[in-house]
């Protein structure tokens, strides 16, 4: 019994000890950013901006610490999952900040000045650039995939992205699939993830397709939530080679200006067409999926699928 409440104990402190170091980490990055930020609303706003993120934050430390001894709380696991995030988040805008990177990912000129920099360096940096970018850089792939093909030209400013992009996107749904379980599974219990997974089953494989394929969802955090269905390796291995060759293809041809102007007034008005037949091919997706991938298996065969989550959640 003693073992026991020391183990407790033990448990309880450290919980509590990180809810403070992060809240701590959290305020002060972010107070640290706020005032070295040089975006025009943040510098006339420093005051009530650094207000606000210390009564937040605080806040959210307080609220966290009051449900510390129910390690199985929702709200604690919420707050804390809060408290991490807004820590990384604050740390990350300050080291770009600090480190100049965010004047140099302003525009593709810059970003093709900064990346010009490192002499020999010049395509290993472009690729590693492009990898982060999908995993964690804040740098949009427009940006950089133009700033790459005025360095190498069109094919291989593409090429190299490509292969980069399809490289991360991969290292993506690995993460979501080892750790990604587990991290949601204990945010929202067990039983409500199986439940959640449930409820896409039979439709995962046809609805990651569409939303990678289409424009309006976040594809990079797509890769990591994949992780979390029962869609396989192989299976998105091809899916992800082929939609990251048409996203590329896409935004080479926007670049060029050979495509759609959305600057325009029918650019804007065929967007907004785009995007209604989105959501209606999304909601027709909803209610047949299961059909259209009975469709698929022919094509590709499942595996994993009916016992992932079951074996998941052993």
């Amino acid at each position: 019994m003693k073992e026991i409440l020391k183990r407790v104990n033990l448990k309880s402190i450290l919980i509590i000890i990180s809810l403070f170091l992060f809240g701590l980490c959290a305020v002060s990055f972010g107070v640290l950013y706020v005032e070295k930020s040089g975006i025009e609303f943040i510098k006339n706003n420093k005051f009530l901006i650094k207000i606000a993120v210390v009564i937040v934050v605080s806040l959210t430390t307080i609220i966290s610490y009051l449900f510390s001894q129910n390690d199985d709380s929702f709200i604690l696991k919420a707050t804390l999952s809060f408290l991490i995030l807004a820590s990384l988040l604050t740390f990350g805008l300050y080291f770009i900040k600090v480190s100049g990177l965010e004047n140099k990912i302003d525009s593709v000129d810059s970003l093709r000045r900064y990346i010009l920099s490192y002499g020999h360096l010049v395509i290993p940096v472009f690729m590693v650039l492009q990898f982060l970018q999908v995993i964690i850089l804040p740098i949009p792939s427009a940006i950089l995939l133009g700033a790459g093909i005025a360095l190498f030209g069109t094919f291989w400013g593409a090429l190299l992205s490509y292969i980069s992009i399809v490289s991360a996107s991969i290292i993506a749904f690995i993460i979501g699939r080892k750790f990604g379980v587990k991290a949601v599974g204990w945010l929202i219990g067990k039983n409500s993830l199986k439940k959640g997974l449930n409820l896409i089953k039979g439709k995962d494989k046809v609805f990651l397709t569409f939303m990678l394929i289409f424009p309006f969802f976040p594809d990079d955090l797509l890769c990591f939530m994949a992780g979390l269905t029962t869609v396989s390796y192989e299976y998105f291995l091809i899916i992800i080679s082929l939609t990251r060759l048409l996203n590329v293809g896409f935004l080479v041809l926007f670049l060029s200006g050979k495509f759609l102007q959305f600057y325009t007034w029918w650019g804007v008005a065929i967007l907004l067409i785009f995007f209604a037949l989105t959501v209606i091919i999304c909601i027709y997706i909803y209610k047949n999926g299961e059909n259209i991938e009975k469709n698929v298996k022919k094509v590709f065969k499942r595996k994993n699928g009916k016992n992932y989550t079951s074996r998941r959640f052993k």
